[in-house]
């Protein structure tokens, strides 16, 4: 065998051995770039559960509060004795308790269930408070109700504070305007009462009342810092007194809802519609 024959065999076997190499490295780099994307997804996807889990904790928190206040003008009308208000009332009551329970164990609902909510919810609270104020919902005719999604329950501890600590202390007939406007970024939401503003309530509630308040507004607040925490563009939340020549006459609450939480939600109904079909096709 001569020199020139060793030589190409040796340089045969060296590429061979760089062959091998390369595809080792590459190998590799795959399985890295696997293994740290795969984590990395999984990380965040498991963050997301978490930060859902403790949303729908924060949901099902709301819940006594919420029923506690509805309990409390039940007491308020049996005060007054009227057999017929206490039978109307409640049977309020039960719709407004169903439509609680369904949308509790869902992670979105569209702005048209959000409003009929909000509907059920209001027809209350003037029942209670004897017709002493009137509401209106002011749809911008861009905004499209139905395939716009927010978390469940997201308005109604606002509007129940504008209710219970703005108007219901007035000694005129308050008015709630719920106003709904497409921006650049979203959906913004501005609740606005002639109340008697954020300051005048502080100094007027008592102890007991605002640490009642305060929980749900804490409730509030998590809820929508948890929903921030798993996306780019942020809810924001606003609150702000109305003055007339300087004098406190009602509150205005804005909140920023981004397309983004829309489209993450709408995805999610989606998804578990989808599953709930193919469920029940599959028991079928």
């Amino acid at each position: 065998m001569t020199i020139l024959n060793l030589q190409h065999i040796l340089s045969r076997h060296i590429q061979y051995i760089e062959l091998i190499i390369v595809q080792f490295l590459f190998t590799s780099l795959l399985f890295f770039c696997y293994h740290y994307f795969y984590t990395k997804y999984y990380k965040k996807a498991y963050k997301i559960k978490i930060s859902l889990l403790e949303s729908q904790s924060l949901q099902a928190q709301m819940n006594p509060h919420f029923v506690f206040n509805i309990l409390n003008g039940i007491q308020s009308l049996l005060i007054l004795k009227s057999e017929r208000k206490i039978n109307q009332y409640l049977g309020r009551f039960s719709t407004l308790l169903r439509k609680t329970l369904e949308v509790n164990e869902r992670e979105s609902v569209s702005l048209k269930e959000e409003v009929e909510y909000l509907k059920a919810y209001l027809e209350l609270q003037k029942m209670r408070l004897k017709d002493k104020f009137n509401y209106f919902f002011d749809i911008s005719i861009d905004v499209e109700p139905l395939k716009f999604y927010l978390p469940p329950m997201l308005l109604q501890p606002i509007v129940e504070n504008a209710i219970i600590h703005g108007i219901s202390p007035l000694k005129i007939n308050g008015i709630l305007v719920i106003i709904f406007k497409y921006t650049s970024k979203g959906l913004q939401i501005n609740i606005e009462d002639n109340g008697i503003g954020i300051e005048t309530s502080k100094k007027k509630t008592s102890l007991h009342e605002k640490g009642h308040n305060s929980l749900g507004n804490r409730i509030l607040h998590r809820r929508i810092k948890l929903i921030n925490k798993n996306q780019k563009e942020k809810i924001i939340y606003n609150s702000e007194d109305l003055n007339k020549s300087d004098i406190a006459s009602g509150t205005r609450i804005t909140l920023d809802i981004p397309f983004e939480t829309s489209d993450r939600l709408a995805l999610k109904s989606y998804q578990t519609k989808t599953y709930e079909k193919n469920f029940c096709i599959n028991c079928r």
